[in-house]
């Protein structure tokens, strides 16, 4: 899929209903698997988003940015997925 979706939010409200939207697009998508990449600057709510996923999941764990493990990964309790794969890659270096 390479289409691209656009939300604009102007409050954590808006922003949590356009995360659901999005989730929703996400689980009909075809495959096992499927990966999001998330870029931003530190505080645009990369892993804000990642929460509310995570919440929608079903996922009860407190889901906090993994930039000191680069991993972390949570069971769910959706019918569609069964892990929750939450990477924090800022400290890989790409020329390595």
């Amino acid at each position: 899929m390479n289409e691209k979706a656009v939300w604009e939010t102007a409050n954590i409200n808006e922003f949590e209903n356009a995360v659901c939207e999005l989730f929703e697009i996400i689980k009909q998508l075809n495959g096992s698997t499927v990966v999001v990449g998330l870029v931003g600057d530190l505080g645009a709510g990369k892993t804000t988003l990642s929460k509310i996923v995570a919440k929608q999941m079903g996922i009860q764990n407190d889901v906090v940015s993994p930039t000191f493990n680069i991993m972390k990964i949570y069971k769910t309790d959706s019918d569609r997925f069964e892990t929750f794969v939450h990477i924090d890659a800022y400290r890989i270096d790409p020329n390595n």
